[in-house]
């Protein structure tokens, strides 16, 4: 189990890993894995909202005001094809189900 950041710098060593370590990893997963995958799933909502107001003013739809969409449109422009894969696949209520409150 990885430690969340995403940089994990024991990777490359060779050597295995403590009971600190270990017991660091295993708090973590206790007590902050469900926030940090909260988190997570809250950011991409924020990213599809915003390609979204970003493919209508593509389509010539304006959401916004189309000088700050133009504005972001080269930095969010790249996100736009992961988004379109991740919005327009079949969805299946059984992945959602854990997450249901």
């Amino acid at each position: 189990m990885a430690s969340g950041g995403g940089n994990d710098s024991r990777v490359n060593k060779s050597k295995p890993m403590t009971a600190w370590e270990k017991a660091k990893e295993a708090l973590w997963g206790l007590f902050f894995f469900d926030y940090w995958k909260e988190m997570v799933n809250t950011q991409k909502k924020y990213e599809d909202a915003i390609n979204l107001i970003l493919l209508g003013e593509i389509l010539g739809l304006p959401f916004m005001q189309s000088i700050f969409t133009l504005r972001l449109l080269p930095y969010l422009f790249r996100d736009i094809a992961p988004w379109k894969f991740r919005a327009l696949r079949e969805f299946d209520v059984f992945e959602a189900a854990p997450e249901l409150h």
